[in-house]
């Protein structure tokens, strides 16, 4: 398939998917992105006491299964940690690189 036949069938803004299962995510950055791009990150399953750090603005959050969330991956640090049970993140992101192939 060429780029452009894939562009019109990809239904999503992001192009690129993680999915995430029962793991820490230590802090980090998205440092393949752009600022203005956002990452969405949405988080199921039966766990407790899942917390999303954004640690470069001093924010910790209660990461309960069913809640989404959006921001910039470029410009806040940002990690989960660990929690009991069974969780699934979908982490939908973006690669600059991947528009200049």
């Amino acid at each position: 398939m060429d780029d452009v036949t894939v562009l019109k069938t990809w239904s999503s803004v992001f192009n690129a998917l993680s999915i995430i299962r029962n793991r820490e995510i230590p802090i980090h950055w998205d440092c393949f992105s752009k600022a203005e791009w956002y990452d969405m990150l949405a988080s199921v399953g039966d766990y407790n006491e899942a917390i999303l750090k954004l640690t470069r603005v001093g924010f910790y959050f209660k990461y309960d299964s069913g809640t989404i969330s959006a921001f910039s991956g470029k410009l806040l640090n940002h990690g989960v940690l660990s929690c009991s049970g069974e969780r699934i993140c979908f982490a939908y992101y973006m690669r600059e690189y991947i528009h200049t192939m």
